[in-house]
C-alpha cells in the first residue's frame, strides 16, 4: 500500500491484495479483496491498515441529451439534479454503467472537472455499512462532537439503518442513548465507523463481532 496521507492508501500490486480478517497474513478473507490502484480509506496501524472504506474511480456525465445532470457548485463540488438520481459510469461512455448504486437527487459529490464529465470516487466498504439519521420527524437525534464524533440524544437509543432510509431498520443493532461514536458526516445522515466502548473507539466490525 502507498500512503496518500489523510487516511487514504493506494493498492500497488497489479494483482491486487486480499483483505485479512485479522493482523495475520494467513487469515485471508476469501470473498473480498482490493484491486490494483484502488483507493482505500483506513487507519494506519503500523504494519497494517484497518480499512474503513474502499473507493474506485468512476464518472458522472454533466448532462444527458439536453437534460442537465450536475450543477457546478464551485471548488470541485457538484450537485445531482435529476430526481431519479444518476448512475455512475465506469468510463466516459453513457452506456458503461456501474452496476452499483448511483448518486442520489440533490447529493453533493466532489470530483475533477474533465469537460463533459466529472471524475469522482464511488465509496465501497469491505464489511458492513450502517447509517444513523441526524433527525427523525423533525427532531434532532444526534449531536456533533469534535474529531468526527457524534452522540445519540434519545434515551431509548437509535436503531441502525442499512441504508439512508428511515424505514430500513436493522432490528438487531443500534446504539443506546448518550452513546458516542465516530462517523462520516453525509449531510442528513452519518455513516458509522467506530463506537466508544470503555473509553476507547472500537471499529464497527469488531463492535458487531463482540455481540453489541
Amino acid at each position: 500500500l502507498k500512503d496518500l496521507t489523510n487516511g487514504k492508501f493506494q493498492v500497488l500490486p497489479s494483482s491486487g491484495v486480499a483483505y485479512r480478517l485479522s493482523k495475520s497474513l494467513e487469515d485471508r478473507d476469501p470473498s473480498q479483496g482490493a484491486d490494483h490502484n484502488q483507493i482505500l480509506y483506513g487507519r494506519d496501524e503500523a504494519d497494517w491498515v484497518q480499512v474503513l472504506k474502499a473507493a474506485k474511480m468512476v464518472y458522472l456525465p454533466k448532462s444527458v441529451g439536453n437534460v442537465q445532470v450536475l450543477k457546478d457548485l464551485g471548488s470541485g463540488n457538484f450537485q445531482v439534479l435529476p430526481k431519479s438520481g444518476v448512475a455512475y459510469r465506469l468510463s466516459k461512455d453513457l452506456e458503461d454503467r456501474d452496476g452499483g448504486r448511483g448518486a442520489d437527487h440533490e447529493h453533493t459529490i466532489y470530483g475533477i472537472d474533465e469537460g463533459d464529465w466529472v471524475k469522482t470516487e464511488r465509496l465501497e466498504k469491505p464489511g458492513t455499512v450502517f447509517f444513523l439519521p441526524k433527525e427523525v420527524a423533525g427532531k434532532q437525534v444526534l449531536t456533533a462532537l469534535p474529531r468526527n464524533q457524534f452522540q445519540v440524544l434519545p434515551a431509548p437509543g437509535l436503531a441502525f439503518r442499512r441504508s439512508r432510509d428511515l424505514e430500513d431498520r436493522d432490528s438487531r443493532h443500534g446504539l443506546d442513548g448518550n452513546a458516542v461514536f465516530e462517523a462520516t458526516d453525509e449531510g442528513d445522515w452519518v455513516e458509522i465507523r467506530a463506537v466508544m466502548v470503555d473509553g476507547a473507539m472500537m471499529g464497527i466490525e469488531e463492535y458487531l463481532a463482540r455481540g453489541h
